[in-house]
């Protein structure tokens, strides 16, 4: 498909807006696509001569917002966040361009704004906000279509790739294929990297018994005879074949449906400048952001070789922290509702990842999977489901906007992976009342 003319108008505008000022203040999301939106951006602007400066959320809340009011610049610009605040960003006296792919609750005159839910584009799985940050890039200049790569590290880190590329996302592989600049590779249920290391780190698939267990993983490659310092380049097809099997064995045993097993074994988008896939390059940036070193990240996809040795190092600890918590998951167990399950990762963080994880390898796929951290000042919630679920009539973010509105916060998101916040303290009560919206929005699916 090619960018739809409503976008496209919008895209011009953003980009005379942006031609009209010399410093641009650039806010944008922590996670994998808001750390790639962001170096879009960044790569756009120096390249146009702008000056600018670049600003990192966890969320867009009400505190986010104060501090985008108090900005000092005139000129703004907002990726991968702002859906859910376009009457408040009306209100600033200056020019903002909002670039975003969550669900849309108005449309604005006075702020420039480009999502695909605009123009009938599913952003949950046709366009991330790096796709709508590219879109921006190429109508600033064409010859930024090398950006295309990061790209698609956003849009492999949103995990919009799943059920096949779609949507403004097929535009972006079609022409970056057609420009050498990605090309796609076979995937493999066996995970990317020196085999005894990446099958104890795994999360991805989450194999019970052997990912965080490193005897077991030396026991499980010497029961197949694969040396533990060989990886997917250096194994034989032999030794492909029977690792494969024995893992997809594995996890029919542990309850991971067939679904769930194709999704992990899905395509690899490889990208010629890092002669690295786009997950791995997103599994970095993700790392950077839950670290708190998103300026590590953005400098990575910008071009800094140093740090994107530095990134690996991160993804080291990060991938530590991320299998420690999962396993303390699969020890303790998840709480269970009628229509939901969920579990507290207040202890360890990594909510919205460990709901995927739960969501997968961990809990029933049958159930939409929500995480809560609490805090004193507040406690954040993330939800995932699966497309299954959506079928069923499951929409996670309708679910928690209403939801946390009850329990004095806010959330939203997209239908198969939301968020939100909660006031301390109502977190049963909270989990109740969601457990009745989910449970209301299948029962209206079946009676359909």
């Amino acid at each position: 498909m090619d960018v739809p003319s409503k976008l496209t108008f919008r895209l011009s505008r953003a980009v005379d807006i942006v031609r009209n000022h010399d410093f641009i203040q650039v806010y944008s999301h922590y996670d994998a696509d808001g750390l790639s939106a962001a170096s879009i951006v960044a790569k756009v602007l120096i390249r146009a001569g702008k000056e600018f400066r670049i600003t990192i959320f966890t969320s867009l809340e009400e505190e986010s917002v104060r501090v985008i009011k108090e900005c000092a610049y005139d000129c703004i610009l907002i990726t991968d966040l702002g859906a859910s605040y376009i009457k408040e960003l009306e209100e600033l006296n200056k020019s903002v361009i909002v670039l975003d792919h969550h669900v849309i609750h108005e449309d604005s005159d006075k702020v420039c704004y480009v999502n695909p839910h605009l123009v009938g584009i599913d952003g949950s799985s046709g366009a991330c906000g790096a796709t709508m940050a590219f879109l921006f890039g190429i109508s600033m200049d064409p010859d930024n279509w090398d950006l295309v790569q990061i790209a698609f590290i956003g849009i492999t880190g949103d995990k919009q790739h799943l059920r096949g590329i779609s949507g403004l996302n097929l535009y972006l592989l079609n022409e970056g294929m057609k420009r050498n600049f990605i090309t796609q590779c076979e995937g493999s249920l066996i995970p990317p990297g020196q085999i005894s290391k990446s099958l104890f780190y795994s999360t991805e698939p989450y194999i019970r018994g052997i990912s965080g267990n490193k005897v077991e993983v030396d026991v499980f490659l010497k029961s197949v005879h694969i040396s533990g310092d060989k990886d997917l380049k250096t194994m034989t097809k032999n030794e492909k074949r029977i690792l494969s099997s024995i893992i997809a064995m594995k996890l029919i045993e542990q309850g991971v449906t067939l679904q769930a097993m194709i999704e992990v074994s899905r395509t690899r988008y490889y990208l010629k400048d890092w002669q690295m896939d786009a997950e791995s390059m997103a599994e970095l940036l993700d790392a950077c952001g839950r670290m708190s070193t998103q300026g590590t990240g953005i400098a990575m996809c910008i071009g800094s070789n140093d740090d994107l040795l530095k990134a690996v190092e991160l993804k080291d600890q990060y991938s530590k922290n991320l299998i420690d918590a999962t396993l303390k998951i699969d020890r303790e167990g998840i709480k269970e509702l009628e229509n939901l399950q969920y579990f507290d990762s207040t202890e360890t963080g990594l909510t919205g990842v460990l709901c995927h994880i739960v969501m997968y390898y961990i809990g029933k796929p049958s159930k939409p999977t929500i995480g809560i951290h609490r805090s004193s000042v507040k406690t954040k919630l993330s939800g995932r489901a699966t497309y299954e679920l959506l079928d069923r009539g499951v929409d996670l973010s309708l679910a928690l906007s209403e939801s946390t509105k009850i329990f004095g916060g806010e959330g939203g998101g997209h239908n198969i992976a939301s968020g939100g916040s909660i006031k301390p303290g109502t977190e049963e009560d909270f989990i109740k009342n969601l457990n009745m919206i989910i449970g209301d929005q299948l029962s209206s699916a079946r009676s359909r």
